[in-house]
């Protein structure tokens, strides 16, 4: 209901308040860490709490002449960036970490802020026709492992999807589509390379593979 007032008064007349006459004070509560706007692409009309996606989306991307946001870019972990290759010796049908199940691969990663991931793979020598690999992240380092999006360690390479399995049987550079990286990845983390489906004599050799986030 509007509350009309006389020229220069505070005092509601006929229901309208003059402009500038309602402090912060006596506005209705406001929930934390909330913005109040209207999003993008919304038009004209009533002002709504906007979440930190629509209210970051107002602001401009900083840049060496304009002040702004910084936006996180893709970045890129790499395990084989094509210099030279790496086998994985008598690969075999059991799940193990590549190259012999050797710990001295893993990578650490600060992944806060990203929410999607890619991985690509190239063999220069393939593996066994069935032969898989996966990334796996872990977030006490090293003691539980979880694939990348969420699935369980003890769930066989490639039985879930997306997972970011590959075929090393495959002899072509294969780059997946961006998946949503699991929540709880999302920090600083612990990544691994996981094989399975080897026959214990062909050594896969890889000489591309990397994953990338954004």
């Amino acid at each position: 209901m509007t509350m009309p007032m006389d020229p220069g008064s505070t005092s509601p007349r006929n229901g309208v308040l003059p402009a500038g006459s309602v402090s912060l004070a006596e506005m209705a509560d406001l929930a934390q860490s909330t913005v109040i706007g209207r999003a993008a692409g919304a038009g004209t009309g009533v002002p709504t709490a906007l979440t930190a996606t629509q209210a970051t989306a107002l602001l401009d991307t900083a840049s060496t002449t304009a002040a702004g946001i910084n936006r996180l870019t893709a970045s890129r972990v790499y395990w084989q960036a094509g210099v030279a290759s790496s086998a994985d010796t008598n690969s075999p049908a059991a799940k193990q970490e590549w190259l012999a199940g050797l710990t001295t691969r893993r990578q650490t990663a600060d992944l806060t802020g990203r929410t999607q991931v890619r991985g690509a793979l190239q063999t220069a020598v393939p593996g066994f026709a069935g032969s898989k690999l996966a990334f796996q992240y872990s977030v006490d380092g090293g003691a539980n492992w979880v694939y990348l999006d969420g699935t369980a360690d003890a769930t066989p390479i490639g039985a879930a999807t997306p997972q970011l399995a590959y075929d090393t049987a495959a002899g072509t550079l294969t780059t997946s589509a961006w998946a949503t990286l699991h929540a709880a990845a999302r920090t600083e983390v612990l990544l691994r390379v996981v094989t399975s489906g080897g026959d214990g004599i062909v050594d896969p050799t890889l000489f591309y593979l990397w994953l990338e986030f954004r």
